[in-house]
């Protein structure tokens, strides 16, 4: 990854279900996008989705 792109970044490891996986692997492909992109606009999503309920 670009250093530009590092920035403001961390590493964390995850233990996913491989069947959760393999689809998130299957809709990067079908969408070009990276696994990271994905995984970052869903837990934005799930974040946004609990924020509005505490409102």
């Amino acid at each position: 990854m670009a250093k530009e792109k590092a920035e403001g970044r961390k590493s964390y490891g995850l233990r996913l279900d491989q069947a959760l996986m393999r689809e998130l692997s299957h809709l990067g492909v079908d969408e070009d996008r990276w696994l990271n992109e994905l995984v970052e606009e869903a837990v934005r999503d799930l974040l946004k989705k609990y924020k509005d309920k505490r409102k």
